[in-house]
């Protein structure tokens, strides 16, 4: 793995996250709808329906997993920053707004002051320095 395709992980790792809790959310949806779709909400008996237990074991299933996401992405951003500023500015303050804050070219540049196009090539160094002073840095076989 590349630093910059290491870098580009945070993002990843971001959506996984969002897509857990999305998922978490439309299946706790679908067992708020199970739960008041008996006429009053009021159970019919002491005991929860096969389906709602269900529901609600996937609904839980889905929380762990949404979770762990989240802490995998928290983890990994700490590691990026931690990276990111290992190195001198201009070039960190460049790697912190494009792969933490997830900015376009020019935002970038607005962000540190320089054009989109300078901080491109600031960023091909960084990564350049990057490359040569923590490689094998998550590299594999």
């Amino acid at each position: 793995m590349t630093i910059q395709e290491y870098l580009e992980e945070y993002k990843k790792a971001g959506k996984r996250a969002e897509r857990y809790r999305k998922e978490y959310e439309a299946e706790q949806k679908k067992l708020g709808t199970i739960r008041s779709g008996v006429g009053d909400g009021t159970p019919r008996s002491g005991k929860i329906s096969k389906p709602t237990e269900a529901q609600a074991l996937r609904l839980a299933a889905k929380a762990k997993k949404w979770k762990e996401a989240e802490l995998d992405e928290l983890e990994l951003r700490n590691e990026i920053f931690e990276l990111i500023h290992s190195v001198p500015d201009p070039y960190g303050a460049v790697l912190y707004e494009r792969y933490i804050e997830g900015k376009e070219w020019e935002e970038v540049g607005d962000a540190v002051g320089y054009t989109g196009r300078h901080c491109q090539n600031l960023h091909k160094e960084a990564l350049e320095i990057l490359e040569k002073h923590f490689i094998p840095f998550h590299s594999e076989p």
